[in-house]
């Protein structure tokens, strides 16, 4: 279980200077609310239907709300409620279009 083998994995870094950067799949209230509970800070890409309530209590989707976005972007929602109980600072960012003579 991730949560069991972040905990080991935790007792070998200065908490300090750790930041978990993880993909969507590891995504859930009980996750979310145990890196909270280890004061681990966390850079994690969310589902496009991943409901989100707002500061001032709007309620959206996640591919929703990033559709408004102009390209080449970045949002600051403090204060947003996933999953239906876990508080969280949202940055949501909308990168330019890639340049296909890269």
């Amino acid at each position: 279980e991730r949560t069991h083998l972040l905990t080991q994995v935790l007792s070998y870094f200065n908490r300090g200077v750790c930041c978990l950067v993880a993909d969507r799949e590891c995504m859930g209230r009980a996750w979310l609310t145990f890196l909270q509970e280890q004061a681990v800070d966390f850079v994690i890409r969310l589902h496009g239907n991943t409901r989100r309530t707002l500061q001032d209590r709007r309620q959206c989707y996640g591919a929703t709300f990033n559709a408004r976005m102009p390209r080449n972007t970045t949002r600051y929602d403090p204060q947003t409620t996933l999953y239906e109980g876990v508080t969280v600072n949202l940055v949501c960012t909308d990168p330019p279009t890639a340049n296909p003579s890269c």
